[in-house]
């Protein structure tokens, strides 16, 4: 297995096992630190927003399997176990957190007693203590996994607790199945009777040997989303300041968290710089996952990192994006084409529509916007339907380094934003707020400061939610106190404003898969401020922060409750008024409608339709067919089936309600006779091009063209396939392109709302294929032991034709042209070669086609040198059943190695000559094993060889074999 470099955050918990690192790097990671800032610049409202970001940089890690160099030694001892405890800096467990009571739900009900409350509580121990032990082992290490599987019901992932450390036989090298853990981790208790049979294990599908990359600051796993059921466990660790981390899990998706998106992966990783990453996946299979690899980002700095004043309370949100409309006045003949929601019931971050009277702001607290941390807002992507309520405020932690400046927690955020939006395909970041541990807060998701808009921070619980993530690892040290507060003030200024009671519970239902520990369709009753563990297979928030959770509640609480006392309750939004009909129009088959935009808020339009067949009032129920953002369209373009009479209705909505339903337009689509047959009236060439005319058939709209070619000279037509679309109320007639050395037929076929006419061929033609001319040399570069060459395209050309001929290097006494490749002239004019080292290659290209070949062009000479091979060097030596093995390195251009040695009485340096022993391929090996005698001392040498020569002799071993 390779790593492939190719250039281009909530749970993550530390394991107790640490691997030692198969290979040790020298270079040191530099913190990612931006200059000192200008005045930063401001925006059309006066706020400050981010200067340019410099230095951005990402890279793909293509990983294939189990890398046989990131195995340990059989002989190396594996490192003990981590202790938790000592990761903590001596900060104790935190105390168990008390939650509001969670009542029953109807339905598919279920009480989620999942906080740190219920393990404590039943006297079973505290996530820290879960699975730790000490471990020695002889053999290459891997993590348990098998409590993972117990922990996840349904899932076999793990949720962030330590897991044990277990050898891995030295001969299983490709696939490693992971041994029962006898620890089963709170989550499982909490949940019991729903875990996974115990023979349900995962396996080792890929472990990357460490590799250096870019300076990066995140890092994550993906993989094509065909393959989510099949990963059950993805560990990270990073090299920071040339020291390797301790491994570190990683939280799963499913794949539900983007609706059409092709892939999907872990959280991400957070360091506050490294420039070396290992990473290692178990699969239920212990197959490796499509498209599975490494991705590493480098956000860059900006001059303003750390340095912008937040936008103060009140503050408009800006940056975001608009979109022009088309006017409501556009002309008969225009095509009206408004771009629409195609995704009905889907979630998105472009609600800017004012949900909630000004005074809800109240206790909107100072936020870092996105334009102030510098948000890529052009790799942004709507998800359809916005939410219109807020009912659950989760608290997450992005588990990343807690050692982040206030400059890197901007650009920590910008990482983050670019992994979730680009790498997971969720067209955003995930969260919908962020906090850093020197209290400032930022904006996440695009449109969270203005609205619930939801986002993609708690798989299958994300409709009617936001999250608020605290920057760090909350697992290992207690959130600082700034942290804290800055989050009450956030969830304080949600909870006023959309009317949430901080200590009180809500329903919610499951949707779709997620990292969610039921099923779809699920209602769960959970507390209105929650940890994300509570519904979701994870340690996130971590256990010390998890903690505070309630103090959180009480003190959020407090704050509504102060600011009604002082500014009353939020004002409720009205429904919106209705709509009224403004005007509709008929054209091309479709039905464009506007309506008028009515008085109050409006977020989105609900365009409903009814129909009958023509003539008659038999209408049916009335369905959505679209919804439509308000805040950009009053108008739409529908399909009206022939034969039916179609009723089309408007209701406005917002967080207030909705309107009534008002019906906009009515159109009946009369059913008609299909048009007639066209017939062909004449053809002409010209220009390179054929003008073909036919006859105008009656009740015709549109014509539809079609052309089939043939190889000239042949019947061997291809299909049918459309080339034109041709407006019959202008034209009877168009121009078409034949291409070189094929015979081209025409036919027409005419369109109306009641059918089509027969396909009738109009034109035939038949265009020759002339020799094509000659190439030319563009350019050549030789990378990688390899030669590359250009050249052009000429006229009528379908492939080319690639000769060398060879002289030996100096010399001009070369061979005859031999072909060494066809290449297709539909898709290259380049190709690479290999020269042989000690000659002189040329290379020469002829375009070809069905009537003959250009002359011979030579398009690239090269000389290859042949040296003497370099010096071997000594890598190890191995005493095994009374033989010595020895390992030396590969010196470039070798061809053969010879071993001599000599040999001295035991314990005296009174050596005699050097003698060949053996002569070995180099192609094949750069080891071999020999005999010494008893009571001697033999040294061993090596020198490489090559037609050119050898290299100076190099001792590699030195063994004593004493008389028994």
């Amino acid at each position: 297995m390779a790593l492939r470099p190719v250039l281009r955050t909530c749970a993550v918990t530390t394991l107790a096992a640490a691997l030692t690192a198969a290979t040790a790097f020298p270079a040191i990671a530099s913190p990612i630190v931006p200059p000192s800032a200008p005045d930063p610049a401001r925006n059309a409202v006066g706020q400050q927003v981010a200067s340019e970001v410099k230095g951005e940089e990402q890279q793909t890690l293509a990983v294939d399997g189990i890398d046989p160099e990131a195995l340990q030694p059989a002989d190396q001892d594996a490192m003990p176990s981590a202790d938790p405890s000592a990761r903590t800096s001596g900060t104790p467990a935190p105390e168990p957190s008390a939650e509001p009571t969670v009542g029953p739900s109807a339905g598919p009900s279920v009480e989620p007693s999942v906080e740190p409350s219920v393990a404590a509580e039943s006297g079973q121990p505290t996530p820290q203590a879960a699975g730790t032990r000490s471990a020695r082992v002889s053999q290459a290490s891997v993590v348990s996994l098998a409590s993972a599987v117990k922990a996840a019901p349904g899932k076999g992932r793990p949720t962030g607790q330590e897991r044990d450390v277990v050898p891995v036989p030295e001969g299983i090298a490709a696939k490693a199945t992971a041994e029962t853990d006898a620890e089963t981790a709170p989550e499982a208790r909490e949940l019991a009777g729903t875990a996974l049979p115990a023979e349900d294990t995962e396996q080792v599908a890929a472990l990357t040997a460490p590799a250096e990359t870019i300076d990066f600051i995140v890092a994550g796993v993906t993989w094509e989303v065909q393959d989510a059921d099949e990963v059950t466990e993805v560990s990270v660790r990073v090299r920071e300041d040339g020291t390797w981390t301790d491994w570190s899990s990683l939280e799963i998706h499913d794949g539900d968290e983007r609706p059409g998106a092709d892939r999907t992966g872990t959280e991400p990783l957070v360091s506050t710089g490294a420039d070396a990453v290992q990473a290692r996946v178990s699969t239920v299979s212990g197959e490796v996952p499509k498209g599975l690899q490494v991705d590493i980002i480098n956000p860059g700095v900006a001059d303003t990192d750390g340095k912008l004043n937040p936008a103060p309370a009140g503050a408009p949100e800006t940056g975001e994006p608009t979109a022009d409309h088309a006017s409501a006045t556009a002309s008969s003949t225009a095509e009206f084409v408004p771009a629409m929601h195609q995704q009905d019931g889907l979630i998105t971050g472009t609600a800017t529509g004012q949900t909630v009277a000004t005074s809800a702001d109240v206790l909107k607290p100072a936020i870092v916007t996105r334009a102030q941390w510098g948000a890529n807002e052009s790799v942004v992507q709507d998800w359809g339907r916005p939410s219109t309520r807020l009912k659950a405020l989760y608290i997450h932690h992005t588990a990343g380094s807690n050692n982040y400046t206030k400059a890197g927690a901007y650009a920590q955020i910008r990482g983050i934003f670019t992994y979730h939006a680009v790498n997971l395909q969720w067209g955003d970041i995930g969260y919908q707020f962020l906090v850093d541990k020197f209290g400032t807060i930022y904006q996440g998701r695009r449109g969270s400061i203005d609205a619930p808009v939801p986002g993609a921070q708690a798989g299958g619980f994300n409709t009617d939610t936001i999250g608020v993530s605290a920057m760090g690892n909350y697992d290992v040290v207690a959130a600082p106190a700034a942290m804290v507060t800055a989050i009450e003030r956030v969830l304080a200024w949600q909870a006023y404003r959309y009317d949430v009671d901080p200590k009180g519970t809500t329903r919610l239902t499951q949707s779709g898969k997620g990292t969610a520990r039921w099923s779809s369709g699920t209602t769960v009753t959970v507390p209105t401020i929650l940890g994300h563990k509570v519904t979701n297979f994870t340690a996130c928030p971590g256990r010390y922060l998890d903690a505070q959770i309630p103090t959180i509640r009480r003190k959020v609480d407090a704050a509504v409750k102060a600011a009604v006392d002082q500014h009353g309750d939020v004002p409720s939004t009205p429904p919106p008024g209705e709509v009224r009909a403004e005007k509709q129009q008929w054209s091309r088959g479709r039905l464009s409608v506007w309506w008028t935009r009515p008085a109050g808020v409006v977020d989105q339009y609900e365009v409903m339709r009814r129909t009958a067949p023509a003539g008659t009032s038999d209408y049916g129920a009335w369905t959505t067919v679209k919804w439509i953002d308000a805040s950009k369209y009053t108008s739409g373009i529908f399909d009206v089936e022939p034969g039916t009479t179609a009723h089309f209705a408007v209701r406005a909505h917002n967080a207030g309600g909705t309107s009534e339903l008002i019906t906009v337009a009515t159109h009946t689509h009369v059913s008609v006779q299909a048009p007639g047959n066209v017939r062909p009236s004449k053809q002409q060439w010209s220009n390179g091009q054929l003008s073909v005319w036919w006859t105008r058939p009656a009740r015709v709209d549109r014509y539809e063209v079609m052309r089939r070619s043939a190889p000239a000279g042949t019947s061997d037509y291809g299909a049918w396939t459309t080339v034109s679309w041709l407006d019959a109320s202008k034209q009877t007639s168009g121009r078409f392109a034949v291409d070189q050395g094929t015979t081209a037929q025409f036919a027409v076929r005419a369109h109306n709302a009641g059918g089509t006419s027969e396909l009738i061929t109009v034109a035939t033609h038949t265009r020759a294929n002339p020799v094509p001319g000659r190439v030319n040399a563009v350019k050549k570069k030789w990378v990688n032991d390899k030669l590359s060459i250009w050249w052009t395209r000429p006229a009528g050309v379908e492939r080319y034709e690639v000769l060398r001929r060879v002289a030996p290097a100096g010399t001009t006494k070369y061979g005859g042209w031999h072909a060494v490749k066809w290449v297709d002239a539909s898709k290259y004019t380049s190709g690479t070669f290999a020269v042989n080292q000690g000659t002189t290659a040329q290379f020469a290209v002829r375009a070809h086609n069905s009537n003959g070949h250009s002359p011979l062009t030579v398009v690239a000479t090269h000389t290859r040198a042949n040296p003497v091979p370099g010096r071997v060097s000594a890598v190890k030596k191995k005493w095994v059943n009374d033989k010595l093995s020895i390992w030396w390195t590969r010196p470039a251009g070798v061809e053969r190695y010879e071993v001599l040695r000599r040999v001295a009485p035991a314990g005296t340096t009174k050596y005699g000559g050097w003698h060949a022993v053996k002569w070995v391929d180099a192609s094949k090996y750069t080891s071999g094993t020999f005999a010494v005698n008893q009571g001697t001392t033999a040294q061993f040498a090596v020198r490489a060889h090559n037609s050119n020569g050898h290299s100076p002799l190099t001792v590699v071993a030195t063994h004593t074999r004493l008389a028994r």
